[in-house]
Protein backbone atom coordinates (compact mmCIF):
# COMPACT_ATOMS: atom_id res chain seq x y z
CA UNK A 1 0.00 0.00 0.00
CA UNK A 2 1.32 3.11 -1.27
CA UNK A 3 1.28 6.81 -2.28
CA UNK A 4 3.38 8.31 -5.04
CA UNK A 5 3.63 11.43 -6.36
CA UNK A 6 5.51 12.58 -9.68
CA UNK A 7 8.19 15.29 -9.23
CA UNK A 8 8.08 16.21 -13.14
CA UNK A 9 5.27 16.04 -16.11
CA UNK A 10 8.10 13.37 -18.14
CA UNK A 11 7.45 11.04 -14.71
CA UNK A 12 3.73 10.71 -16.27
CA UNK A 13 2.78 8.14 -18.67
CA UNK A 14 -0.66 8.15 -19.54
CA UNK A 15 -2.36 4.63 -20.16
CA UNK A 16 -3.91 2.23 -17.60
CA UNK A 17 -2.76 2.42 -15.32
CA UNK A 18 -0.43 5.40 -14.84
CA UNK A 19 2.64 4.70 -14.23
CA UNK A 20 6.32 6.78 -13.28
CA UNK A 21 9.68 6.51 -14.73
CA UNK A 22 11.96 5.27 -12.03
CA UNK A 23 14.13 8.17 -10.04
CA UNK A 24 10.99 10.92 -10.37
CA UNK A 25 8.76 10.40 -7.47
CA UNK A 26 8.73 10.31 -4.25
CA UNK A 27 6.66 7.20 -2.44
CA UNK A 28 5.22 6.88 1.02
CA UNK A 29 4.08 3.52 2.08
CA UNK A 30 1.36 2.49 4.13
CA UNK A 31 1.28 -0.34 6.73
CA UNK A 32 -1.38 -2.64 8.09
CA UNK A 33 -1.69 -0.50 10.94
CA UNK A 34 -2.15 2.45 9.28
CA UNK A 35 -4.61 1.34 7.00
CA UNK A 36 -6.52 0.20 9.44
CA UNK A 37 -6.36 3.74 11.17
CA UNK A 38 -7.48 4.94 7.71
CA UNK A 39 -10.34 2.94 6.90
CA UNK A 40 -11.78 3.44 10.80
CA UNK A 41 -11.22 7.43 9.87
CA UNK A 42 -13.40 6.77 6.60
CA UNK A 43 -10.50 8.19 4.55
CA UNK A 44 -11.72 6.92 1.04
CA UNK A 45 -15.16 6.96 1.68
CA UNK A 46 -14.83 10.99 2.24
CA UNK A 47 -12.38 11.37 -0.12
CA UNK A 48 -14.20 9.41 -3.10
CA UNK A 49 -17.27 11.14 -1.98
CA UNK A 50 -15.53 14.66 -2.23
CA UNK A 51 -13.55 13.65 -5.53
CA UNK A 52 -15.77 10.58 -7.14
CA UNK A 53 -12.91 7.86 -6.94
CA UNK A 54 -13.69 4.58 -6.92
CA UNK A 55 -11.08 3.19 -4.52
CA UNK A 56 -12.38 0.44 -2.34
CA UNK A 57 -9.92 0.61 0.82
CA UNK A 58 -10.49 -3.25 1.78
CA UNK A 59 -10.26 -4.58 -1.59
CA UNK A 60 -6.88 -3.60 -2.22
CA UNK A 61 -7.83 -0.78 -5.12
CA UNK A 62 -5.92 1.73 -7.13
CA UNK A 63 -6.66 5.14 -8.62
CA UNK A 64 -4.87 8.58 -9.73
CA UNK A 65 -5.92 11.45 -8.89
CA UNK A 66 -3.89 14.61 -11.69
CA UNK A 67 -3.52 18.07 -10.88
CA UNK A 68 -5.99 19.68 -11.12
CA UNK A 69 -8.03 16.65 -8.45
CA UNK A 70 -4.69 17.39 -6.24
CA UNK A 71 -5.34 21.36 -6.09
CA UNK A 72 -9.32 20.58 -4.24
CA UNK A 73 -7.28 17.25 -2.25
CA UNK A 74 -4.92 19.84 -1.21
CA UNK A 75 -7.40 21.79 0.01
CA UNK A 76 -9.75 19.17 1.58
CA UNK A 77 -6.49 17.90 3.28
CA UNK A 78 -6.09 20.85 5.32
CA UNK A 79 -9.57 20.94 6.45
CA UNK A 80 -8.77 16.97 7.59
CA UNK A 81 -5.68 18.02 9.31
CA UNK A 82 -7.69 20.34 11.70
CA UNK A 83 -9.30 17.57 13.22
CA UNK A 84 -6.93 14.56 13.28
CA UNK A 85 -5.34 14.04 16.73
CA UNK A 86 -3.74 10.53 16.14
CA UNK A 87 0.40 11.44 15.41
CA UNK A 88 0.33 8.33 12.49
CA UNK A 89 -3.26 9.64 10.85
CA UNK A 90 -1.63 13.14 11.12
CA UNK A 91 1.86 12.22 9.39
CA UNK A 92 -0.09 10.26 6.79
CA UNK A 93 -1.92 13.48 6.15
CA UNK A 94 0.80 15.86 6.39
CA UNK A 95 2.42 13.79 3.24
CA UNK A 96 -0.72 13.94 1.90
CA UNK A 97 -0.73 17.49 1.85
CA UNK A 98 2.81 18.05 0.64
CA UNK A 99 2.56 15.33 -2.34
CA UNK A 100 -0.88 16.98 -3.56
CA UNK A 101 0.98 20.49 -3.20
CA UNK A 102 3.66 19.02 -5.53
CA UNK A 103 1.44 17.12 -7.79
CA UNK A 104 -0.42 20.18 -8.59
CA UNK A 105 2.64 22.29 -8.49
CA UNK A 106 4.70 20.22 -11.22
CA UNK A 107 1.44 19.51 -13.62
CA UNK A 108 1.63 15.75 -12.17
CA UNK A 109 -0.17 13.73 -10.16
CA UNK A 110 -0.59 11.53 -7.34
CA UNK A 111 -1.10 7.80 -7.68
CA UNK A 112 -2.82 5.85 -4.93
CA UNK A 113 -2.76 2.05 -4.12
CA UNK A 114 -4.42 0.46 -1.55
Amino acid sequence: MYLLVALNRKAVVNGNPYYYAPGDMKEYQIGDRLSRKLEADNFCEDMWHEFGGLMDIAGGDCDYFGPEKCRGLARWTEEKLRGVSDPELKDFYEVLLDYSRTAAGCGTGIDFEF
